[in-house]
């Protein structure tokens, strides 16, 4: 919404999206298309991409939406578990491992808390049992942390549309 917003005050100031008579405040439809079209006039799209965006993690055609990579391309936002899943297997499974894993997961929109969750609750099963934190942990939370790992081996990416507002929307009421 903001980044609308504010494409919409560039585009009346600068006034060279389309004539005054063009533009309509009461088709928001309409309007985002229009965006949509000439956004590259806006915003040219970057050739190659520049040290900051790798180190951060993002692709060209990324750009991050509070710490989530949003795909301006596809309009998506996307989680991605593999830093979680990057050493967590080497050595013996310890409370320290756990907790590391499942606080490695950035999420500020919950978009994988269906997933995240499951960790979470394997984590406080742990807790009560007052292991250290270097201490291997017992088989019945160790088995199901490991096929919680393997899972998301399966699927290490997850992935929405950034919009909630279908197509055919034509008019909003608040």
């Amino acid at each position: 919404m903001w980044m609308m917003c504010n494409l919409v005050v560039m585009a009346r100031r600068q006034q060279r999206l389309w004539p005054k008579e063009d533009f309509s405040y009461t088709n928001g439809t309409v309007m985002y298309q229009k965006l949509r079209e000439r956004e590259n006039e806006l915003e040219p799209p970057q050739t190659n991409s520049t040290d900051a965006k790798l180190a951060v993690g993002t692709q060209p055609h990324e750009s991050k939406i509070l710490g989530v990579p949003w795909n301006k391309e596809e309009d998506t936002l996307s989680i991605n578990f593999a830093k979680t899943l990057k050493g967590v297997e080497d050595g013996a499974v310890t409370k320290r491992k756990m907790f590391s894993a499942i606080n490695s997961i950035f999420d500020l929109l919950g978009i994988a808390t269906p997933v995240v969750i499951v960790g979470k609750i394997l984590y406080s099963e742990i807790c009560p049992r007052k292991l250290t934190w270097d201490e291997e942990l017992p088989d019945d939370i160790r088995k199901p942390w490991t096929k919680w790992l393997n899972d998301m081996k399966k699927c290490p990416n997850v992935t929405i549309p950034r919009s909630v507002v279908g197509a055919g929307l034509t008019k909003v009421i608040l």
